[in-house]
């Protein structure tokens, strides 16, 4: 089954969600217009409106047409609204146990944009009696590609959950997000871990989310964090160019908490620790 998107919840306190409301209410608007806009409910720097619309236009959100900024279309369709979806499906108890959820992404950037979203939803822990989340995965996600609002989600998903992770690899790039997971709350990452995968897996709650990556773009992440010196990557824009890049992103989300427990079961041990739900 694959999820019809639609538009998300925004976060009011968010400088560039409420520069998505406004556009998605008012279509066309100047830099000027959207800051005057803007400072009426709350007052913004100029320099603020500018560096949030740039930071959208970067990452594709909005479009910039002459010295208007409107939503870009595509983003609509593509971003973000993943996370409302599936939790609206959730909170009318549309989703049942062993139910199949499939959405293909054409962006890293997207991927790792709707995954944040959804996992510091705590959607995936409604009903759920335990609060484990993790997984398995060949590199660390995230933080490669945060701003300030993704940061604050990302610290929430780390520090509210008991988070542990096994990570095959043993790149540098992974060594140092390691030491960067750590320090935002997941009770543990292991590296190098003795743990034979050929797919990312996180089980959040009673939910295991299976992630396809194409075999070129594994073989471009594998490279990049291979890279002892990441600053290089950014400065040169290959990251930019990695996540923003078309490919073809394949996420099939499965409720199932007997298999979830089989698998905390094999991963808790990891880390000295022992399964606490029935």
């Amino acid at each position: 089954m694959t999820i019809n998107l639609t538009l998300p919840q925004l976060n009011a306190d968010s400088l560039k969600d409420q520069i998505i409301t406004l556009l998605v209410d008012e279509k066309e608007l100047s830099a000027k217009e959207i800051h005057t806009k803007l400072c009426k409910n709350k007052s913004f720097s100029y320099q603020s409106t500018h560096k949030a619309l740039q930071e959208l236009t970067s990452n594709g959100v909005i479009e910039k047409n002459g010295a208007k900024y409107k939503i870009n279309l595509k983003w609509i369709s593509e971003l973000k609204q993943f996370a409302e979806k599936f939790e609206n499906k959730s909170k009318a108890n549309l989703i049942a146990p062993q139910t199949e959820q499939t959405i293909v992404f054409d962006k890293l950037y997207y991927f790792l944009e709707n995954m944040l979203h959804l996992f510091s939803s705590d959607v995936l822990f409604k009903d759920c009696d335990h609060s484990y989340g993790g997984g398995i995965l060949t590199h660390l996600w995230w933080p490669l590609s945060f701003d300030d609002e993704n940061y604050k989600r990302f610290i929430h998903m780390a520090s509210t959950h008991d988070s542990y992770l096994l990570i095959p690899s043993n790149s540098p790039v992974d060594h140092w997000l390691k030491t960067y997971y750590e320090k935002v709350g997941f009770k543990g990452v292991i590296l190098n871990a003795d743990y034979k995968i050929e797919d990312d897996l996180a089980i959040v709650g009673d939910y295991l989310i299976y992630v396809f990556l194409p075999l070129e773009l594994k073989k471009r992440l594998d490279e990049l964090y291979s890279n002892p010196n990441m600053s290089d990557a950014i400065h040169s824009g290959i990251l930019e160019t990695i996540l923003m890049e078309k490919t073809n992103i394949k996420v099939t989300i499965v409720k199932n908490k007997t298999l979830v427990k089989k698998y905390w079961e094999r991963i808790l041990p990891y880390f000295g620790k022992k399964l606490n739900f029935k």
